[in-house]
């Protein structure tokens, strides 16, 4: 279940990743006009943001509900605390870069800072994935 949550975020952020490429307009204005074509890479990533809105997915809170309820307040082991605290961080760098990807498009942001974004994101899921198997690790010993 953690795995899973994990896996759909992972998604949701290579699909931004693959719009994003390297396409980079000159300025916010011809970022507007690109707007206008749906296959231009800003139509497709204001696309993207309004259909997997990964600004206001909080899906990961549910999994966590979810996966909490197999424990009680003597057996919760603290990887779990520790998946739903790093997947809050990874949500948050999440939202970052979608900023930063928006920034780099219209050349506010550079392809640094969008490289370290995308590498913060990354690092974030591979901790929340460390977490996870933590968690299964005691639930089956």
């Amino acid at each position: 279940m953690l795995i899973a949550s994990i896996a759909h975020y992972r998604e949701v952020f290579e699909r931004g990743q693959a719009i994003i490429d390297h396409t980079q307009y000159t300025n916010g204005e011809e970022v507007r006009v690109a707007m206008e074509d749906p296959s231009s890479a800003a139509a497709r990533f204001l696309n993207y943001r309004q259909n997997f809105n990964p600004e206001l997915d909080m899906t990961f809170l549910d999994t966590f509900r979810q996966a909490d309820k197999r424990f009680t307040a003597y057996n919760e082991p603290q990887a779990i605390r520790d998946w739903v605290d790093d997947m809050s961080f990874m949500h948050d760098d999440l939202v970052r870069w979608v900023h930063v990807a928006v920034d780099y498009q219209s050349s506010t942001k550079s392809q640094a800072d969008l490289d370290d974004a995308t590498a913060t994101v990354r690092q974030d899921l591979v901790q929340a994935e460390a977490d996870a198997r933590a968690v299964h690790r005691v639930e089956t010993p």
